[in-house]
């Protein structure tokens, strides 16, 4: 995952969900392998996660929409920076969601592209990501692109940079692993592009 433009804007952020330590370091360990045999390392400074809402770009003069009182509003000022009002959305959010527990089994592939850990599909993770999509969107109209398809959530192991043949391989020396595990869902990351890097700035708990 990279900062590259949209609408002429440079991404700035995304949400994500954070994995178990243990399964965070099977992703890791995967993406070593990758590393070091096809010399991958697009992505791999990022900690492992799954995207839920795809990288947008939060500008500085980004308006929030206020749902308040006109008596409340009336000769207020408000200070909070964008990202100070998209925490505090999330925050509302993700707090109104019901944690769960997400099962990833196996690998897969998006074409010659991206190799992944499969998390497998459920009604909840649909949930999550609408909830938090529409949140956002209220608040700040038009800064998300329209989710469109089916969501596939999945751990990132190589992504854009996997060479030509290598995916047959890969695929199959990941299947020895007999990778079958689960994590509880129960809190997004904001992630912010800094430093040519992603990083987490803050998280959001469920009830």
């Amino acid at each position: 995952m990279n900062s590259r433009k949209s609408g002429g804007k440079p991404y700035t952020h995304f949400i994500g969900v954070p994995v178990g330590d243990d399964l965070a370091s099977l992703t890791e360990d995967c993406r070593r392998w990758m590393g070091e045999r096809y010399g991958c390392k697009s992505g791999y400074r990022t900690e492992p996660h799954v995207t839920l809402i795809a990288p947008f770009a939060l500008g500085a003069d980004d308006a929030v929409e206020y749902d308040v009182e006109p008596a409340d509003a009336f000769g207020r000022t408000d200070s909070r920076s964008p990202r100070d009002n998209l925490a505090r959305i999330l925050h509302e959010a993700i707090g109104a969601l019901d944690s769960f527990s997400a099962h990833v089994q196996g690998f897969g592939t998006f074409g010659d592209r991206t190799i992944y850990a499969r998390v497998v599909c459920d009604p909840r993770w649909d949930a999550w990501r609408s909830a938090v999509w529409k949140a956002v969107q209220a608040g700040f109209p038009g800064m998300l692109p329209p989710l469109r398809g089916a969501f596939v959530p999945h751990l990132t192991v190589a992504n854009r940079d996997v060479p030509a043949g290598a995916v047959a391989p890969a695929l199959e020396y990941f299947a020895s692993l007999g990778l079958d595990e689960t994590f509880t869902v129960g809190e997004a990351s904001l992630f912010e592009f800094a430093n040519g890097r992603w990083e987490t700035v803050e998280r959001f708990c469920a009830c």
